[in-house]
């Protein structure tokens, strides 16, 4: 299915409803109005080619009274050699992205459109990738980033929230310390226990000088502030991550919806490395308390169809096994004009 397709879907799918106040004096009655938006979409704020000013005027003329911005935090490769593949790691941002070009510009311009127009409802959102892990290696062959196409689409909180997400490659944080910390003194103890061999002559001060300078070297390589306590070169840690930014995100009042579980760009050959993304909609059912999924997109999936993933999400909810119902929206991914064309 084609982009222009799946944006019809997603508009007659991602219907807004708005209770209307009642007027002054009147008996107390709600009116729910249907309202027609989009979500998850891009502007050259990340992977898009369209200003945020372009997006709105857009959608204006096209009859859309809600547009919520999904731009990317990040979209960044990263690989570093063994041992210390923190220390000595390198990135590389492919695109622009918010958390490069920064959170408060990126909410300013949208407030600014909000305020020019005030017939409309313009949210600044965020789509994350909260994990991912690497095998192979860009020197000796090829790498293989695995996972990073496991998307969530992050609404409703506020700009210091976002410049704080527990993602990789994010600002120093204290969040995760005291998981951290371990690692730190394995590294730490060593070279200081190591500095007792220092005084003594021939392999002893040898021995002792290595131990130090390894044990630091791999201090600083296992630091306890870094922004996720997840490692992109420990394999595949399940749930975990994404459950991780679920709960930040709603505990700093927004809330989460999975995206493209489908993986419609499953292999995907890049500049740093191929993308290896399988199909995840198991994991709808293996996280908790985030709002909804994309029922409606382009994508190869399944969880929406008759007992798959969405009914089990469901009835697991009827049966009070799970804390909260998951809703089906219509998944957009806009990017560019070209995908509303009929290829």
């Amino acid at each position: 299915m084609n982009h222009w397709k799946s944006g019809l879907a997603g508009l007659a799918t991602l219907t807004f409803f708005w209770a209307a106040p009642a007027p002054s004096g009147a008996a107390v009655k709600t009116e729910l109005k249907p309202y027609r938006g989009i979500i998850h979409v891009h502007s050259t704020f990340s992977s898009g080619e369209l200003t945020p000013a372009e997006i709105v005027t857009k959608a204006k003329s096209a009859g859309i009274q809600i547009v919520v911005f999904t731009d990317h935090e990040f979209v960044r490769g990263e690989w570093g050699p063994p041992p210390f593949r923190n220390l000595f790691g390198i990135s590389r941002d492919f695109r622009p992205s918010v958390l490069k070009i920064g959170v408060d510009t990126y909410f300013n311009t949208i407030e600014k459109l909000q305020r020019d127009n005030p017939d409309m409802v313009l949210i600044p959102g965020i789509e994350v990738a909260p994990f991912s892990y690497v095998t192979g290696n860009p020197v000796f062959g090829e790498m293989n980033v695995h996972d990073w196409r496991r998307h969530l689409l992050l609404v409703g909180m506020g700009r210091d929230a976002v410049k704080k997400l527990p993602v990789p490659g994010n600002e120093l944080s204290t969040r995760y310390f005291r998981h951290l910390v371990p690692g730190t003194l394995f590294f730490l103890v060593p070279a200081f226990l190591a500095i007792a061999l220092l005084p003594f002559r021939g392999w002893a001060r040898w021995i002792g000088s290595a131990v130090i300078v390894i044990g630091v070297m791999g201090a600083i390589d296992a630091h306890p502030f870094k922004s996720t306590p997840f490692s992109p070169y420990l394999g595949p840690q399940g749930a975990r991550p994404y459950q991780e930014i679920i709960n930040y995100t709603e505990a700093n009042g927004g809330f989460a919806l999975w995206a493209h579980q489908g993986s419609l760009l499953k292999n995907q050959k890049t500049r740093f490395g191929r993308l290896k993304t399988r199909p995840h909609a198991h994991m709808l059912n293996e996280t908790v308390v985030y709002l909804g999924f994309d029922a409606v997109y382009e994508d190869h999936f399944t969880a929406s169809k008759p007992g798959k993933e969405w009914d089990k999400n469901l009835v697991g909810y009827l049966s009070a096994i799970r804390p909260k119902p998951i809703w089906g929206y219509g998944g957009l991914d806009f990017h560019s004009e070209r995908e509303l064309k009929c290829s």
